[in-house]
Formats: C-alpha cells, sequence, structure tokens
C-alpha cells in the first residue's frame, strides 16, 4: 500500500470505485477515504479490492484517526467538504500537495461571481492542480483563476465494459428512458407531463423511469409511464443497451453521468441545457436534442424531433454517442491521474 499518495471522495459511487481502481491498478494500491453515496450502491469495496475509510459528512477527522501516515499527494472531491478539507489542511502543513476535484460548471449567477473572488483571494492557492468532468467546470475553473494548465479533464466516466451498445438503435424497443432521483431539481414532473402531451404521437413509444424519491407517487398518477425502482449499474447498463434515447430534464446537473452512460450504450440523448455533460456529449441534431427551458411544453417538441428521426438518423446519431463516449472511463481517469502526480512529484 502506497503511503504518500491518498484519495477522498464525497459519496463514492461505485463508478468513482471503478475510476480509482484503474489508477491504482497502474501505480499501486493506495488508501481511499470516503462518505457514503446518498443513492444506494453497493459493491465500492469489492471493486476495490480493499477497505474504504468511511467517514461522516460532518467530521473533522486527522490522517492517525485512520492508522495513515500523511501523505504527500492528496486528491478530494470538490473544495467545501468538511471532512476532505480537514484532511487537506493537514497535507499543506505537512508540506503536501492537494488535489482538488471540482465538477461545478460556470452559471454567470450572482453567487458565482463572488465565489470567484473569495476563491482567488482565499483558496486558489490551496490547490496544486484541479481535476474537472468537461468544459463547463474548466470555464469555472479560469473564471476563478485557476491557470489551465493545472486543470485536467475527464473527472467522471462509465465503465465501458459494462455500458455497451449492443443492439442497433433502430432494432430496439422503442422507449425513452430516464434514470435518476425523483425530486425537483431533475425535472420529473415536467417530463411525464411532456410524455402525457404526446398523445398519439407517441403512440408506439414508452417512457421508462428508473429511479425513487419523494416524487415518486405524483408520478405514478401518470398511466402513461412505467416506473421502476432504484437499479445497481448492470440493471442500468441492461435497460440503456434497450433504449433508443436517454431523456434528463434537469434544472442543475453539474455533469450527468448517466448521459456518459447512455452514449457509451449508442442512444440518443435529449438534455436540458443545464446538464453540464451536454457540452461534452451531445451535438443538437445528430445525436439528440437540447432545450433551454424545463417545461413540459419544450421537452414534448424534443422528443417529437426524436421520434420524427428514420432510421438513418439513428445510425449516425448512435455512432457519433459512441465516438463522443470514447473521451471519458477509467483508461481517461488513469491517464489524467498519472499526468497530475508527474506534475506534482517533479516538485518534491
Amino acid at each position: 500500500m502506497r503511503e504518500d499518495i491518498a484519495i477522498g471522495w464525497n459519496g463514492l459511487p461505485a463508478y468513482g470505485a471503478r475510476l480509482i481502481k484503474a489508477a491504482q491498478d497502474d501505480v499501486g494500491a493506495f488508501p481511499v477515504l470516503a462518505t457514503r453515496p446518498a443513492v444506494p450502491i453497493e459493491g465500492m469495496e469489492a471493486i476495490l479490492g480493499r477497505p474504504v475509510h468511511w467517514m461522516d459528512e460532518d467530521a473533522r477527522p486527522r490522517w492517525s484517526d485512520f492508522g495513515l501516515k500523511i501523505p504527500k499527494i492528496y486528491f478530494q472531491t470538490g473544495w467545501g467538504h468538511v471532512p476532505f478539507n480537514a484532511l487537506g489542511a493537514e497535507v499543506r502543513a505537512n508540506g503536501g500537495k492537494v488535489v482538488a476535484m471540482v465538477d461545478n460548471p460556470w452559471k454567470r449567477t450572482l453567487r458565482q461571481m463572488i465565489g470567484a473572488l473569495v476563491f482567488r483571494f482565499k483558496y486558489r492557492n490551496h490547490f496544486s492542480a484541479i481535476m474537472v468532468p468537461g468544459k463547463r467546470a474548466r470555464q469555472l475553473c479560469r473564471i476563478f483563476g485557476v491557470p489551465h494548465e493545472r486543470i485536467y479533464e475527464g473527472m467522471y466516466g462509465g465503465d465501458p465494459e459494462i455500458f455497451k451498445a449492443s443492439t442497433a438503435l433502430n432494432e430496439r424497443s422503442k422507449r425513452f428512458i430516464f434514470v435518476g432521483q425523483f425530486i425537483e431539481r431533475k425535472g420529473v414532473l415536467e417530463l411525464a407531463e411532456a410524455f402525457r402531451q404526446l398523445g398519439n404521437a407517441a403512440r408506439d413509444w414508452s417512457l421508462l423511469m428508473v429511479g425513487s424519491g419523494p416524487l415518486e407517487a405524483q408520478l405514478r398518477d401518470y398511466s402513461s409511464i412505467e416506473i421502476r425502482p432504484f437499479a445497481q449499474p448492470d440493471q442500468i447498463a441492461t435497460l440503456l443497451a434497450d433504449s433508443r434515447c436517454l431523456v434528463l430534464p434537469s434544472l442543475e446537473e453539474h455533469w450527468g453521468l448517466v448521459v456518459h452512460e447512455a452514449a457509451l450504450s449508442g442512444c440518443q440523448l435529449v438534455l436540458s441545457h443545464a446538464v453540464g455533460a451536454g457540452s461534452d456529449l451531445l451535438e443538437h441534431g445528430l445525436n439528440g436534442f437540447g432545450f433551454k427551458a424545463v417545461t413540459a411544453d419544450e421537452i414534448a417538441e424534443a422528443l417529437k424531433c426524436v421520434i420524427a428521426q428514420n432510421d438513418s438518423d439513428y445510425s449516425c446519431g448512435s455512432e457519433y454517442s459512441l465516438e463522443c463516449a470514447k473521451a471519458y472511463g477509467p483508461a481517461r481517469w488513469a491517464d489524467e491521474f498519472n499526468r497530475i502526480l508527474d506534475s506534482l512529484e517533479m516538485k518534491f
């Protein structure tokens, strides 16, 4: 077990464990510290092949609490999570380097403008490098004053060994699929209403919504949609591989891992402009459609565009999704992880 490197991940999911494992396969095992994920994902320790050091979200731990030495290089998700900031402060005090993994996109809000000033004067020098998922988070970091050479993309990614396009798009079920929490931020009620509005225009199509949350009872009032409980990644992969189009109508979505998983599966994409991954994985009119306002009317128009496509459209769109998806995943994450290590280890 390496003692000079460690990583802290807020709400460690299964895909995060796979990304970390890809890096560990290259550089050797190192400690993983994490808080529990908000959704009932399982198997992270099995993926890593060793225990995770779990923490409470409000804890202020020290490295010695886990029987660990203070590492020279420490990766942490975000720059505002209490337990990870506490560990990072100890690393910096010991002369080490801290790398932040940040997914926030630039949204031009007053809060972010104030945050940019605070970050420039208080936090910018806390981090020796920053890893982001894609273009929008890179933009935020640049506005926050982070030099471009200290920003690395590829923070998120599904596993191509799990998510695959096993069937041509025009041979799949005529199905739209949503995967995520049933909460207001995800735009689920607007999606359900949009599909209801389609009526006969979608008579050959279905809408499957996979997840759980406080809006489930309201969603069940829509007899035209199918609801299934939250599923593990391999089950989601099976559903995506037999769906034509992922719909993610979020009011706010920093990136949206399921978008990459759907692209790996060769799906078309219908995304609100708030979905960060859209800047990296969606070409409007080619492999799907984007929309600005999260309203039933706008979502319905985007769904109609998907329904109106012919086999050639589906084939070209699927190929484009698959091509874009190649840029992300465990291999890319491990490459960026190694690039960061190379740049920082030279300074010791």
